[in-house]
């Protein structure tokens, strides 16, 4: 069984969950299919979505927004009522719950269905307003000319229906007036479905971009579907590095990697080492890959500095302890013998639009050479 075949299947079981509990609390007993049959739609509305791909119509908005929140809706609903159920079996030795709570599930649910709209509330929100991210860095490398690189690093922008033009305007305004050398477009530019892209004319705010050295793109896993066009259509002003290298004015390498699974199955993943061949070890050597699964192969290559999105830092607590533990870093920075690791929580979101637990974020990188 595939993965998105057991995410549906965990999805619809929680779905189901939350809904029973939902109207034992609220719902008479002659309302009960027509509450059933409205709890399913919500569900199927995110479903559908991704089954039918129906573009940026006015089905195709609908079903992204209803979708996109109901998917958010059903998580927290789970999480609120999961930890109602275990207070009140705990009150079944306990029986510490005043008799008037217990005698009225209907006051619990409306105090449940208030803190839901306030966790909606907040994470939409916060989703909505990315902060500057500041490191700064040093690589023990000599280079000839300016020993600092100011660069910008945005990932995981998820341009589409929900980040739409105007938020890709925004965001390329911040960009600019942080006047950087150089921007890294680190994955996940768009989010799966081109149309939005394409009809909102987005290659056209994306090439407004103008850093003086240039701009670095790599494709992340929602951009492997799409990731020949998006190639085609960005301005000249935007390299597209997939597994290839190049030296930037005379001082340090840029390499970028395709994101993992992105080969045919006939043909195995091209090692680092192979992607670097020809490489002058002595100059710095910046590494964009969208995932930081793999650190220990960039450590082993001469990589200083790696530059990874992808995690969303969980996006929507409690997510941020799954991503906690399947990566070294998940989000921030990370020194690994040589090696110096910056993972970014990513500025757009991926279906919910909204964060909990984390920030969207620009990251905003001074890079001191020796």
């Amino acid at each position: 069984m595939g993965f998105w075949s057991i995410a549906t299947f965990l999805v619809a079981g929680i779905a189901v969950y939350v809904t029973w509990r939902g109207r034992q609390a609220f719902v008479p007993p002659r309302y009960k299919w027509a509450y059933w049959l409205g709890c399913s739609l919500l569900l199927a509305s995110f479903i559908l979505l991704r089954i039918l791909k129906p573009g940026s119509g006015a089905v195709g908005h609908v079903l992204t927004w209803l979708g996109s929140y109901s998917l958010a809706a059903f998580f927290y609903a789970f999480i609120v009522v999961l930890l109602l159920d275990i207070v009140r079996k705990a009150d079944d030795f306990l029986g510490f719950i005043p008799s008037s709570f217990r005698q009225s599930p209907s006051r619990v649910g409306l105090g449940a269905i208030a803190v839901l709209v306030c966790i909606l509330f907040y994470g939409s929100w916060n989703a909505w307003h990315p902060v500057i991210q500041p490191y700064e860095l040093n690589i023990a490398k000599k280079v000839s000319g300016d020993k600092d690189l100011h660069v910008v690093m945005v990932s995981d922008l998820h341009l589409g229906t929900i980040v739409n033009r105007e938020r890709l305007s925004n965001m390329v305004g911040l960009i600019n007036q942080r006047n950087p050398d150089m921007v890294v477009l680190a994955g996940d530019v768009v989010d799966g479905d081109m149309e939005p892209f394409k009809e909102q004319q987005m290659d056209d705010v994306l090439a407004q971009l103008k850093p003086k050295l240039g701009t670095f793109m790599v494709l992340g896993n929602h951009d492997g579907r799409s990731g020949e066009e998006i190639t085609h259509l960005l301005a000249d002003g935007i390299t597209v590095l997939r597994d290839q290298y190049q030296l930037v004015d005379g001082r340090f390498y840029v390499i970028g990697r395709d994101n993992r699974g992105f080969q045919p199955s006939s043909k195995a993943k091209i090692a680092l080492t192979q992607v670097m061949a020809g490489i002058n070890q002595e100059k710095p050597i910046i590494l964009i890959d969208h995932n930081p699964s793999n650190l220990d192969e960039a450590l082993t290559s001469g990589v200083d500095l790696q530059l990874s999105g992808h995690t969303h830092q969980g996006q929507m607590f409690p997510n941020n302890f799954i991503t906690a533990n399947m990566y070294e870093v998940d989000w921030g920075y990370l020194k690994k013998e040589r090696l110096q690791v910056v993972v970014s929580t990513g500025i757009g979101t991926w279906g919910p639009p909204i964060r909990v637990g984390n920030t969207p974020e620009l990251v905003d990188m001074l890079i001191h050479f020796q």
